[in-house]
């Protein structure tokens, strides 16, 4: 399949992905969890692998400017002000800047550098914001992204925070079915998780 046709065709599963939440907020809410529920979720969405991937040096690109999308009303409200633009590595860095004018809805531009290395999820990491350092210092306001081989975000950094994402379907039709986000304490101890669930 023609690249074009195929990031296009990705690009608007994508944003039916995002619009389709709009929908599902009513039924979805975020709900607290106690520690056996916070463990079953653990393992679930593969915390420990996640751990590991966290653990890794990356070295990155220099930075480059992009568009990106913020989340439709109805969508949970995720830290850092996640922009569902991120939800897939492709729609962040293949998409050219000038289009963000051509663009309606809420979005803007923003500064990334991508690691030259995988992770061990077989994605890229993106470090997302202002005064990102080529060998992988995060300042406090900064995402670190981390993909899946199938271009979806598998997890981010924000703070003392970390996103998971849940995917599920045959690639080419994943669809996103859940969110755990957790809280570290100065220990890097789990202070507190909750989950969301479409």
């Amino acid at each position: 399949m023609d690249n074009k046709i195929f990031t296009k065709i990705k690009l608007l599963s994508i944003l039916l992905l995002v619009c389709s939440f709009s929908f599902l907020s009513a039924e979805s809410k975020w709900i607290k969890l106690v520690k056996t529920d916070r463990d079953k979720a653990l393992k679930e969405f593969g915390y420990e692998n996640v751990e590991k991937a966290s653990t890794t040096k990356f070295t990155y690109s220099k930075e480059i400017i992009v568009p990106y999308s913020m989340c439709q009303e109805g969508f949970p409200e995720l830290p850092g002000q996640f922009p569902c633009s991120f939800l897939s590595d492709e729609h962040s860095i293949k998409k050219s800047v000038e289009d963000v004018n051509s663009e309606g809805g809420a979005g803007g531009r923003v500064g990334i550098r991508v690691s030259k290395e995988k992770n061990s999820f077989g994605g890229k990491v993106f470090l997302v914001g202002e005064d990102q350092s080529s060998d992988g210092t995060v300042n406090e306001d900064m995402l670190e992204v981390y993909y899946l081989k199938n271009n979806y975000i598998s997890h981010y950094k924000y703070k003392d925070q970390v996103v998971l994402f849940k995917w599920k379907g045959m690639k080419g039709e994943e669809t996103l079915i859940s969110i755990l986000v957790i809280k570290l304490d100065k220990n890097k101890e789990i202070s507190f998780s909750k989950r969301i669930d479409f």
